[in-house]
């Protein structure tokens, strides 16, 4: 049963499903089977770009088939991208006699949308987690499907609810710590956020306008199921799980989010586990997704996942087996850059020859419809993918960038603070402050990969300037305001030294009574710049290494270290030559901002470790429940002095289970 309240003579609000509004069943009885074939599959916008990059011109295959989805990592403007969705809507959406079926249009939301310019952007989910506050990531995931849907997508790549076990990992700063109650807490806020409904004017079959309570994005929990523990720290590397380590730690923390917040699509684990590719493990899928937790959303590949079954793992002796697999494993959607044809005509040939059937095919384009009626794609109103009109302000406001501003604040995470040398004391009288390090004065490294492209680039010339602080223009403002000096020596590259920069850095020491070192790493994605082992770079030793040697035990001076950084990074041989860590992790344009008020005070650090933080090389995996050498999860020092006496527990005795 609907509910419905009439607000005006021709305008209903529903909460859907109207039963005015387009049925999936009778549109899947009226497509034919090249029809349903191009709804599996998800190619790239850049395939079918027409000249200006923000208009689309179909291929050939295209109009023989369809095309269910596209997703886009070209970056560009929200106007532009708004462009670019109505050419997709008046040039490729399939029309099923009286019904339209438009594409649903995807991008990669790792930290808000990754690909557009001016959108915001958000810390990494790493440090998302170290607020330990599920209302700021519900904020996050909010602006992010409201600024998704504005600019005319319609599906978002992310959360990433991967186990952050294997800090050698190239994602694991997009996943949100070692422990399932985090990844599958925080990933459930952000879908919920992502899925909020809002109100969407739809025009059923040209009938009165009928309003809708509407998801405003579809969210994708990624990846089911083991994807984050690569047995080498390697990109898509096997992982091996035992039964009981699979059962405690690695399910929760995508079976709770899957089931608290009811993503409408899931993507699979792009690697192997215990050897089998995860796009042809019905156990997974079938048997654990569908069948156990009665999972009926749309089930989304990673990159080309279908077809390196057999090209990559070997797992299947041809391309029609690896296809074959994916389908029989339980898989609906191949998102694919190149391939989207020859996906198609795959899927064409293997049920011509019987070795899929129609019904089956049915079965995922089902899902599919189902998932754009969901968001109103079915019956839009505006002939433009469901973009809503808003003002381009809304989309990059304030009040947007201050939550992320606040969670970067939040994430800071206080490691050390030997002599209580933090807060900075305001005394009477000037003093000198020394800012050095790679990270101090870099939007590329604070804000690490995924910055509007999917490579390990600097996309900072992208971002307007007075909405950027570093390090060192977030401890300017502070020295402005009480008159202190600053200088600032880069010291050194992130890893390799220049002799005379280094001798800078070591001479400006001389004289400075707070000195503080930026460290950390560059940008990087997914299996890009892989490290062998969690040491710092020896060019950022160096630098550490030489100011405390040149200033000595001079108690007047403090040596303060800033870490941005995706990962745990060694600090065994260095945490004796500093006398505070702070780890700000990659909170992005308002990383300086933010770690400044907790150096001066005005934030008391309440960030807390989303993972155990490792003293040796040597673990390679986080174990989840094996207590770390130096810090533990939850590990985080505050401004506070805190004691505990007499302390009580009633009753004395509990029952087990209780």
């Amino acid at each position: 049963m609907r509910l419905a309240l009439v607000v005006a003579m021709f305008f209903t609000i529903t909460v859907c499903c109207d039963s005015k509004l387009s049925n999936v069943d009778e549109i899947l009885k009226s497509m034919n089977l090249k029809q349903k074939i191009g709804q599996m599959v998800m190619g790239d916008v850049s395939e079918f770009s027409a000249g200006d990059m923000n208009s689309v011109q179909p291929k050939p295959y295209v109009r023989e088939f369809s095309m269910g989805f596209l997703f886009d990592t070209s970056g560009r403007l929200c106007q532009d991208s708004i462009r670019m969705s109505k050419s997709i809507w008046n040039n490729m959406a399939l029309s099923v006699g009286e019904n339209k079926v438009p594409v649903a249009i995807a991008m990669d939301a790792v930290r808000g949308p990754a690909f557009l310019f001016d959108p915001t952007l958000f810390p990494h989910n790493i440090g998302l987690a170290a607020t330990w506050n599920l209302t700021l990531a519900e904020a996050q995931g909010e602006i992010t499907g409201r600024d998704l849907r504005t600019c005319g997508w319609h599906v978002a790549m992310a959360p990433a609810s991967d186990n952050g076990n294997t800090p050698l990992w190239g994602r694991f700063y997009e996943t949100f710590g070692s422990q399932p109650i985090t990844g599958s807490a925080f990933a459930s806020a952000l879908i919920r956020g992502m899925q909020k409904p809002s109100t969407r004017t739809l025009r059923p079959r040209g009938e009165d306008p009928v309003e809708v309570l509407q998801p405003m994005v579809a969210a994708t929990l990624k990846h089911w199921v083991g994807y984050g523990l690569p047995d080498s720290g390697k990109d898509r590397d096997d992982a091996t799980v035992s039964d009981a380590l699979f059962e405690r730690a690695v399910l929760p923390t995508v079976r709770d989010a899957l089931i608290d917040s009811e993503p409408l699509l899931v993507m699979i684990n792009s690697g192997t586990m215990n050897k089998i590719p995860g796009h042809a493990d019905a156990g997974i899928i079938k048997n654990l997704l569908q069948a156990r937790f009665n999972y009926t959303g749309v089930i989304l590949s990673d990159f080309d996942d279908w077809f390196r079954i057999a090209t990559r793992y070997n797992y299947a002796r041809s391309i029609d087996d690896a296809v074959t697999m994916a389908i029989n494993a339980g898989m609906d959607v191949h998102l694919t850059e190149s391939l989207s044809e020859s996906t198609m005509r795959t899927l064409h040939r293997l049920v011509a020859s019987g070795r899929i059937s129609e019904a089956r095919i049915d079965e995922s384009v089902r899902r599919i419809l189902t998932m754009k009626q969901k968001l109103g794609l079915l019956d839009d109103a505006t002939d433009g993918a469901g973009v809503t009109e808003r003002v381009e302000s809304e989309v990059w406001s304030a009040k947007n960038r201050a939550v992320s501003a606040e969670i970067a604040k939040q994430s800071v995470t206080l490691l050390q603070n030997e002599r209580s040398v933090l807060p900075i004391k305001i005394t009477l009288g000037k003093k000198r402050i020394l800012v050095t390090g790679p990270t101090a004065d870099s939007v590329a490294n604070m804000c690490g990969g995924w910055l509007f492209s999917w490579g390990a680039t600097d996309g900072s010339r992208n971002v307007p300037k007075q909405i950027v602080s570093t390090l060192v223009d977030g401890v300017r403002k502070y020295a402005s305001k009480l008159g202190w000096d600053l200088e600032y020596e880069r010291g050194c590259d992130l890893k390799f030294c220049d002799g005379a920069a280094i001798a800078r850095a070591v001479a400006a020491a001389h004289s400075a009574d707070i000195i503080i070192i930026g460290v950390g790493e560059g940008p990087y994605v997914e299996f890009q710049d892989p490290i062998q082992n969690l040491i710092f770079p020896e060019a950022q030793i160096q630098l550490v290494q030489q100011i405390r040697g040149a200033i000595g035990n001079n108690q007047q001076k403090s040596v303060i270290a800033v870490q941005y950084s995706g990962r745990p990074r060694l600090w065994t041989q260095l945490k004796t030559q500093v006398d505070a860590i702070l780890l700000a992790y990659l909170p992005c344009f308002s990383g300086g901002d933010a770690v400044a008020s907790v150096l001066f005070g005005d934030h008391n650090p309440s960030g807390r470790l989303p993972f155990p933080y490792p003293s040796t090389g040597e673990q390679q995996r986080l174990e989840i429940q094996q207590k770390p050498e130096w810090l533990p999860f939850g590990f985080g020092l505050s401004y506070t002095d805190f004691k505990v006496e007499n302390a009580t527990i009633t009753p004395d005795t509990f029952a087990f289970g209780a």
